[in-house]
């Protein structure tokens, strides 16, 4: 199942420039405050759910936890600021639920869920200082009923299903007024039933997905979800200290030895990119399953030479992208979770893209490849905790609130990162093509199912590319997968198409 691209990538900058002069300050401080403020009520959305008033006091005599915002939060309001035309980014799920869900008691799974987040209760406030964040002791997470819509047992979601899910990716969120979540709940037919999560990227990265999924069927289920050790707001505070420590000084050094000296920064360019104004943008998204020995050859190659599955999959990609180009300088993004293992339940946006350089000419043979990328990665994860984002913006402060006027290559974790919750008693799956997620214009995803079965996925979205482009890609990123792992020990230089042969 792709990850599709939920808002396109566009060239320049449409509207007006950011004038928010904080942004290069996000850093500096990491103090929090606490003030006396309430919530509104406001009316959210084409919904209309009316919330609440917040009037509980925290511990220190407030109704909120206010701070400084993220500097990845600043960055996106920034961007959104600046381009009034640019969608809210946002992640979207829905799950096909099959059996007698009972709705009143999946809507206090979400209360339960919400109560142990503090993502979850947080709202967004710029001022002409700062942007703010601020964290509501209580907030309601309403599940919205949508109206029944019939489909029959086993068939596929009817199109008026289908376009309900498309707007909502259009729907914004006011980010005032918390939850920065939606949840809407069709009923199918007897014992059939719809589930929509969408959450703005915001306050949660792709892996809090997967966590409130998960943490929604314990609820479900009865489990009493306990208060984690380290909050979101206290992670803001934690990576504040981290920019203004000296390991982020010999982080950033890293970087700066890496990249700064790349004529194409981390973006590698394809040929068959429309780099004019006038390319198309319609986003879309392919798949390929591999042949089962393919797979297996995978298992065996990656155990043989001691790689990750994700080193594997990098391995052949960045040969792939050097068949394709002609050029040995390879670069792909790819995405580190940023978190400790005691974070690993965590919702929140803590999670930041990473680049892999790698000089492709240095190796002799597809093996030796691996190896380079191997070590390559062992670099990386040794520096991953300065943002990618926060490194552009440190060399080129103009690039503040700018879309991306230039494609790159994304390869996703090898994760499943919608993972349907499994409710007792109810059989959930993750409906097809609904799992969303936005930016990457190239982002390639792999997915084992059982065995050695493997899905390659490709979403793209802007730039010219179109699906009959993203098919030929994926065939040439499973034909790099072949040279890989069943010819480890041939020489490079004997393919047709090496370095522009």
């Amino acid at each position: 199942m792709p990850i599709k691209p939920t808002c396109p990538q566009r060239r320049g900058n449409a509207g007006r420039r950011s004038a928010w002069p904080w942004l290069a300050a996000v850093a500096t401080s990491g103090r929090t405050s606490h003030v006396d403020t309430t919530v509104s009520t406001q009316t959210r959305g084409r919904n209309r759910q009316v919330l609440p008033e917040t009037t509980a006091r925290s511990a220190h005599g407030a109704p909120f936890r206010t701070g400084r915002a993220s500097y990845a939060q600043a960055h996106r309001f920034a961007m959104e600021d600046a381009q009034p035309d640019h969608p809210q980014r946002t992640l979207r799920t829905a799950y096909r639920i099959r059996g007698p869900l009972d709705p009143e008691r999946l809507a206090s799974a979400m209360s339960a869920v919400v109560a142990r987040h503090d993502a979850l209760r947080m709202s967004l406030h710029p001022s002409e200082e700062e942007l703010r964040y601020r964290v509501h002791n209580r907030v309601e997470w309403p599940l919205i009923r949508e109206k029944s819509v019939t489909v029959a047992a086993g068939a596929e979601l009817a199109p008026e299903l289908v376009r309900a899910l498309d707007d909502e990716l259009l729907d914004r969120f006011d980010r005032s007024v918390p939850p920065l979540a939606s949840a809407r709940l069709w009923e199918l037919g007897s014992d059939d039933w719809l589930l929509s999560l969408k959450i703005d990227h915001m306050i949660a990265d792709v892996l809090s997905v997967g966590v409130i999924g998960a943490e929604l069927s314990r609820a479900y289920q009865g489990e009493t979800l306990p208060i984690p050790g380290l909050s979101f707001a206290d992670w803001i505070e934690q990576q504040d200290a981290y920019f203004r420590g000296e390991q982020a000084r010999v982080d950033r050094a890293y970087w700066d030895a890496t990249l700064a000296g790349r004529p194409n920064g981390w973006n590698t360019l394809l040929p068959d990119f429309d780099l004019s104004e006038t390319a198309g943008n319609a986003p879309g998204a392919v798949s390929l399953a591999l042949p089962t020995g393919l797979g297996a050859s995978i298992s065996a190659f990656r155990r043989s030479n001691r790689l990750t599955p994700h080193m594997v999959y990098l391995s052949a990609l960045v040969l792939c992208l050097a068949r394709r180009t002609g050029d040995p300088d390879v670069c792909v993004l790819s995405a580190t979770a940023n978190r400790s293992r005691d974070l690993a339940e965590l919702v929140g946006w803590c999670a930041h893209g990473l680049a892999y350089r790698f000089l492709a000419g240095q190796a002799e043979t597809p093996a030796e490849l691996a190896r380079l990328v191997r070590a390559g990665c062992m670099n990386v994860m040794t520096h991953q905790r300065y943002p990618l984002l926060r490194w552009r913006l440190d060399n080129d402060p103009g690039e503040l609130g700018r879309r991306l006027r230039l494609p790159y290559v994304f390869l996703h974790p090898i994760t499943e990162y919608f993972t349907a919750p499994a409710f007792a008693g109810l059989d959930t799956e993750l409906v097809d093509g609904t799992g969303v997620e936005a930016d990457p214009c190239l982002g390639f995803q792999v997915r084992h199912t059982t065995g050695d079965e493997v899905t390659l996925s490709l979403h793209h979205g802007g730039f010219g590319y179109t699906r009959a482009h993203a098919e030929r890609l994926l065939a040439d990123f499973a034909d790099a997968l072949r040279i890989l792992t069943e010819r480890p020990d041939s020489r490079l230089r004997d393919l047709e198409d090496w370095l522009g042969r």
